[in-house]
């Protein structure tokens, strides 16, 4: 960073969050996403009037001094998109993070606000923030809980006579994910893309059971190295010499080459899936911590964001497995929300919040308040979220099942090339496959 608000990455030259010159002045109107990248933040849904409302809340937040602390910290990840480094769509979690917080106020949300300092808290405590918000805008009287050494919900939430605790969970990432992302990120920070193919790198069987045993994952880890090497030399070669078609990694899998006439991709995705069966007991394990928060005063609800981490047709059924099994293994919980999104179309970068309500004794349907607050609870500075229920045979469905994140190198490498170019980006199909 430089003394003039520049921020420098390799030779690419951005203008930082706040230029300094002004930034004592006026924070509010030096943000970068305000000066630039209009008709992306449009298709995604933040028009400019959108943008300045989250800035006042954000400028409070992420003071200057602030800012400083943040970059002379090693999680870059985490604050490159406040200084509009990257796809600049990676600053929308910011942006609604300062909307939420211009619904219930900065000085009210002092102690999440200070989790959204936190790099590693981050993500947890924006979703917090937006269920409060959500129920906020729909009419709902929220207190939140002042947490104690004894066991608190977060929220307190009434509405036309519903008095509930509601808990807030989140499904992060397995250590096997965490792992797997790290080892994918390696390897596409290592291999560049090769002109007229797309690339997907696919890890074997024998790594890909090492990623699922816990046991394992050092010399896993400990491998990296060797895995990346291994695949670069694969996609060396078939840039020297190869065209279309799959070629063996000695040891950790293969490469799959397709002719492309867009732009060239390569998305390394070495790992398999955990089985939608155990991502739905994490989800169970979260229920059974939220049960303990309870007051045992009045119902408890849990609202966990789920954002690709599991099916919530599969956590229905294990639920319902669980509770046929002990049906007290969960009281006072009376009923969860899960909450989800997809993107709107293949032309946009605008999605949808959508709940999946789940009433846990079983024999028991959902009322109509029930499912207005977890439309509320689910919902976003958009409004409301859009209930979704399982399918039921013949009808024709939408699949939400978990996928864990894949990287495209496109995207930043045509980006670092022209940061004016147009962007053509499916979302949904990122490798173009449609």
């Amino acid at each position: 960073m430089t003394s003039t608000g520049v921020e420098r990455v390799g030779s690419v030259v951005r203008r930082s969050c706040y230029d300094d010159g002004v930034a004592e002045q006026d924070d509010t109107e030096n943000m970068w996403f305000l000066r630039g990248h209009d008709a992306l933040f449009e298709q995604a849904g933040f028009s400019r009037p959108l943008r300045e409302k989250a800035v006042h809340a954000l400028a409070a937040l992420y003071t200057p001094p602030v800012l400083e602390q943040l970059r002379a910290g090693s999680e870059r990840e985490f604050y490159a998109p406040i200084f509009g480094v990257g796809w600049p769509l990676l600053v929308v979690a910011f942006l609604e993070v300062g909307l939420d917080l211009c619904e219930v106020g900065l000085p009210a949300a002092t102690p999440l606000s200070k989790r959204l300092l936190v790099p590693d808290q981050f993500r947890d405590a924006a979703f917090e923030l937006r269920v409060w918000a959500s129920l906020h805008r729909s009419d709902y009287a929220v207190t939140r809980v002042q947490e104690t050494q004894a066991k608190t919900p977060d929220y307190l939430v009434k509405r036309d006579g519903m008095d509930v605790d509601l808990e807030v969970k989140m499904v992060n990432e397995s250590a096997a994910d965490d792992l797997a992302d790290e080892i994918n990120k390696s390897v596409a920070d290592a291999v560049d893309v090769t002109p007229g193919l797309a690339l997907r790198l696919l890890g074997s069987e024998q790594i890909g059971a090492k990623l699922l045993d816990p046991r394992l994952h050092e010399d896993l880890r400990a491998e990296r190295d060797r895995i990346v090497v291994a695949f670069q030399q694969t996609v060396e070669s078939i840039r020297e010499h190869g065209g279309p078609g799959r070629y063996p990694v000695a040891g950790y899998g293969f490469v799959e080459a397709n002719a492309t006439q867009t732009h060239p991709r390569l998305t390394p995705d070495l790992f398999p899936q955990q089985s939608d069966e155990k991502k739905a007991q994490r989800v169970l394990r979260l229920l059974r911590n939220a049960k303990l928060q309870a007051t045992r005063k009045r119902p408890l609800v849990a609202v966990v964001g789920i954002f690709h981490q599991a099916n919530p047709v599969v956590v229905e059924q294990e639920l319902r497995a669980q509770v046929r099994r002990d049906g007290q293994c969960l009281q006072p919980l009376e009923m969860v929300v899960l909450v989800e999104m997809m993107r709107n179309n293949t032309t946009d970068y605008s999605a949808t919040r959508l709940c999946y309500p789940i009433p846990v004794r079983n024999g028991r349907s959902l009322t109509h308040a029930q499912r207005r607050l977890a439309a509320a609870a689910g919902g976003s500075f958009r409004g409301p979220a859009e209930e979704i229920r399982a399918s039921l045979p013949g009808e024709q469905g939408i699949t939400l099942g978990p996928a864990r994140r894949a990287t495209t190198k496109v995207l930043l490498k045509q980006l670092s090339a022209d940061s004016a170019a147009p962007i053509r980006f499916n979302p949904l199909d990122p490798e173009g496959t449609d």
